[in-house]
């Protein structure tokens, strides 16, 4: 593992940091730091990091689809309030654009909204692609990819090979059993290029057979998931875990997590042996301005830590903060 302790690190990167009387915060960073390798840490990338292209996030998407829906039927009288119910309004667009022979409209117009209308990438994401080899995300643009091709077209423009990057992408179902050392992403609710997307509720449940409990479902995504959560430090950025599945998902499995490593314990223990845990953490990246944020409060330390996930709260709009850190974790990178 990488150790970045520096002192000076640290209170440089402290200054961006929400207040935290019980220093939760300060101690998360450090965690962080201190576990961060190229080889065992992973970017787990949501819609916050698309935003600045003028991608739209789930809840503009839904009210872009619900427009265009409303020759149909008055869908937009009937937005949905709470992200539990994307899934299922996604799901009754859907039939409704079916139900009068369009159903290809639905899948047109989620990828005209997924076209980046700012950038394709940000210098946040160029920087992240330089600190992290693995990106997993849920998004269904390509500006991660992005950030690979900016650093390929420097590469060629300054004629310097060293600047080059070369990497893989994933598209469920097909993730390879392990994420191996390269440079790849994964998309893991679909991609724009492949236009396929698992947005509406009979996707989700398909794919998160453990949270619907959908008999004849796919395990591709949470198996994939799974082990990533148990052999990878997982970074979150620009996530929220509104995603009422993947937040179930993730809890369920934090229980499985401890559940299992009990009983190795317990099995070491017999013979008067010990068992050692692996030291793995997961970190979410998130300002104070954020709708988790102002959810929780100071007590979403504790929320996230049954889930094995330790939250680095920045301060409101100051997203500099990433960029700040994923310099650190570059110049320290094994």
């Amino acid at each position: 593992m990488c150790q970045l302790n520096d002192s000076n690190q640290i209170v440089h990167l402290e200054t961006y940091l929400h207040p935290d009387p019980r220093g939760q915060n300060i101690r998360n960073l450090k965690s962080l730091m201190e576990l961060y390798s190229k080889d065992r840490t992973v970017s787990f990338i949501g819609a916050g990091a698309s935003k600045p292209l003028g991608i739209p996030d789930w809840e503009q998407l839904l009210n872009d689809l619900s427009k265009c829906a409303n020759k149909y039927y008055n869908f937009q009288s009937q937005l949905p309030q709470s992200s539990k119910e994307w899934p299922d309004f996604a799901e009754k667009i859907y039939n409704e654009f079916s139900q009068n022979n369009n159903s290809q409209k639905y899948f047109e117009i989620v990828s005209e909204r997924m076209k980046p209308q700012i950038n394709t990438t940000t210098l946040t994401l160029v920087k992240l692609v330089l600190a992290i080899n693995i990106h997993l995300t849920t998004n269904f643009d390509s500006s991660i990819e992005n950030a690979y091709k900016f650093l390929n077209y420097l590469s060629e423009y300054f004629d310097e090979s060293k600047m080059r990057v070369d990497y893989h992408t994933y598209y469920v179902p097909d993730f390879p059993p392990d994420t191996g050392s390269n440079n790849a992403i994964y998309y893991l609710h679909g991609n724009v290029k492949k236009n396929i997307y698992i947005f509406k509720k009979s996707d989700y449940e398909t794919f998160y057979p453990t949270v619907s409990g959908v008999a004849n479902g796919s395990r591709a995504v949470e198996d994939f998931l799974k082990y990533c959560y148990k052999h990878k430090n997982i970074v979150f950025i620009g996530f929220s875990f509104q995603d009422c599945y993947i937040r179930e998902f993730f809890l369920n499995l934090a229980k499985e997590i401890e559940r299992e490593n009990q009983i190795h314990m317990n099995l070491y223990r017999q013979s008067g042996g010990s068992y050692a845990i692996p030291e793995i953490k997961h970190f979410l990246i998130i300002g104070s301005g954020t709708s988790e944020f102002r959810k929780f409060g100071d007590e979403i330390f504790n929320n996230y830590q049954s889930f094995n996930i330790y939250p680095i709260i920045y301060h409101n709009e100051q997203h500099i903060f990433l960029e700040k850190l994923f310099e650190e974790l570059c110049r320290g990178r094994i």
